[in-house]
């Protein structure tokens, strides 16, 4: 009796430090995925705020007035030129 009591307390014991190694070791996994996420938002991130920051190409637009005679049709079938 006393056998079957100290071998059940080593299975236990065993089966405690199975399950210790275990938790250790998803605490380990757990770490290394939120490093990853971290990393990857921080790409993320870094990309949008560069996207931001980069200049959109600026478009001069035309300044001043144009005369609609300048813009008609001369003649029928030619633009007139700029003076």
């Amino acid at each position: 009796m006393f056998q079957e009591l100290l071998c059940k307390e080593e299975e236990l014991k065993r089966a405690a430090l199975q399950q210790k190694s275990h938790e250790e070791s998803l605490r380990q996994r757990e770490h290394a995925l939120l490093q990853w996420e971290r990393d990857v938002f921080e790409r993320e991130l870094s990309l949008l705020i560069y996207q931001m920051n980069t200049e959109k190409p600026n478009v001069k637009k035309r300044k001043g007035t144009f005369k609609k005679n300048k813009l008609k049709v001369k003649d029928g079938h030619c633009i007139s030129r700029p003076i």
